[in-house]
């Protein structure tokens, strides 16, 4: 609504000529409705730290903070328009888009990794656990390795880990969601060739070894989407750290050239 009432203004008035008063026009109108919901997502993060008298649940507050978002996301990039202006309008503009931009990751990415950390997982784990569990599944390799025979030694070192733990296998983990089972199972097949080759006293502990490298890559790629859900959020705060204090800059400059 507040973007087409915006078009109608735009319209019907452009951008100088006033729509009620003798100074409320076009830029004014945009400007203060896009600072209000500026406002109005900042309670998010204020909220965040409250942790007495707190006024309803967060997540009422997380869609606030999201929809304000993109009402002064629309309204201030109509309020900007198309000129560039000055540096400093340039440059917070710029930084608005930015925040803008990874905003939208992080609503993609809690959209999209929660869903696919559901499907995958056996268990649900935290970060530390999953880490814990990497390290003792690479130990267990090591110690095969340090203990196993050339030919054995060989085939895990050039063989094995170099396709399992590639960039290609980790997708697999992401793309075709397999039940751990049957990426095991498909896993041990793959390499039962290989495994006929060797000395016959070595092969369980190898086809081991290949269960435990595809059970560290769904390890990582569980790692890889815990981390993914705050890979966005440093970029976020700093594009809007900076863009507030521009923007502060910029109503400052307005109020001064407009009461002068």
């Amino acid at each position: 609504m507040l973007v087409l009432l915006s078009i109608a203004s735009l319209w019907k008035f452009g951008r100088d000529l006033p729509i009620v008063s003798t100074w409320l026009n076009f830029y004014w109108a945009t400007g203060i409705v896009g600072l209000v919901a500026i406002v109005l997502v900042m309670l998010y993060p204020v909220r965040r730290q409250i942790f007495r008298r707190r006024v309803m649940p967060l997540r009422y507050w997380m869609l606030t903070h999201a929809y304000a978002g993109v009402i002064a996301g629309i309204l201030l990039l109509m309020h900007g328009g198309v000129r560039g202006g000055g540096v400093l309008t340039t440059t917070l503009m710029i930084t608005f888009d930015l925040v803008i931009l990874t905003g939208l990751w992080g609503i993609v990415t809690y959209y999209v990794a929660p869903r696919i950390m559901t499907r995958i997982e056996e268990q649900p784990l935290l970060i530390d656990d999953l880490q814990l569990r990497r390290s003792e599944l690479m130990n267990e390799i090591a110690d095969t390795i340090a203990t196993a025979s050339d030919a054995t030694r060989s085939a895990i070192e050039k063989k094995v880990l170099p396709h399992i733990l590639s960039f290609g296998y980790l997708t697999r983990q992401v793309v075709r969601r397999e039940h751990l089972r049957d990426l095991i199972e498909s896993t041990r097949e793959e390499y039962a060739p290989l495994a006929a080759t060797l000395p016959e006293d070595e092969r369980g502990r190898f086809l081991d070894d290949v269960e435990k490298a595809a059970m560290m890559r769904r390890v990582d790629a569980l790692i890889y989407l815990h981390r993914s859900l705050k890979m966005w959020l440093a970029p976020h705060v700093l594009t809007t750290s900076l863009m507030l204090a521009l923007m502060v800059v910029h109503i400052i400059q307005v109020i001064y050239f407009a009461v002068r």
